[in-house]
């Protein structure tokens, strides 16, 4: 049995690390696009197409009833924004010495394949091993590096979202409310006592960047 580390193992290494920019942009929801209008029916069929239905009526205003899309507030501030390309180049960084170590193991193990004529099986099971448990603790530390950058990425946001808070409690008060709920959550109604736009200017009128680090391993247990 060939005791090597394979190269199947550790080109898997580095994907073991969530960490590109798209995953650093992918958790960071941007606002709905608005839905494409259907294509143009045929002009034979014009007249006898059927209209659609009427929209749901909005409704009343709720009164004290606000909402707020915290999502939009990290996605399209300033602030947000420049958190989003912090986390990116983090991620980056910790991608690249993953991918560095990665390729400096499978050169040893390459190495080791081309010398295994001149060696004892000893020394090639010893040799073997070493790259083995080498790839294994690799893995591990990729592992751990991804945590890192999902407790930064939490920290960042809520950075930002701390920044916010004051323009979310004049917002509430301006707006006379009582209840504050994500907008997210809403899946129709009128929407009048939405927060989001003002808070989004306020903070990005006001905002200022936040400045963080790769977050620290958590501890061992």
């Amino acid at each position: 049995m060939n005791t090597a580390l394979s190269n199947g193992s550790l080109r898997g290494l580095a994907a073991a690390v969530l960490l590109t920019a798209s995953a650093a942009q992918a958790q960071t929801p941007a606002p709905p696009a608005a839905p494409a209008p259907p294509a143009s029916a045929p002009a034979a069929a014009a007249s006898t197409a059927v209209a659609p239905p009427p929209a749901p009526s909005r409704g009343p205003l709720v009164a004290g009833v606000c909402l707020l899309s915290q999502d939009v507030l990290i996605g399209r501030s300033k602030v947000g924004q420049a958190a989003t390309a912090r986390l990116r180049e983090l991620a980056a960084q910790v991608q690249a010495n993953i991918n560095a170590e990665r390729v400096r193991l499978e050169a040893r193990g390459k190495a080791l394949e081309e010398k295994r004529a001149t060696l004892t099986p000893l020394q090639i099971q010893a040799q073997s091993q070493a790259l083995n448990q080498r790839g294994q603790a690799l893995q591990a530390e990729a592992g751990e590096r991804s945590q890192q950058i999902d407790a930064t990425k939490t920290k960042a946001f809520n950075l930002v979202l701390q920044q916010a808070q004051p323009f979310v409690a004049q917002a509430y008060a301006a707006h006379a409310c009582g209840l504050l709920f994500a907008r997210e959550t809403v899946l129709t109604g009128n929407l009048g006592n939405d927060l989001t736009d003002d808070v989004l200017a306020a903070l990005n009128a006001k905002g200022t960047p936040v400045t963080f680090d790769l977050e620290p391993p958590r501890p061992a247990r």
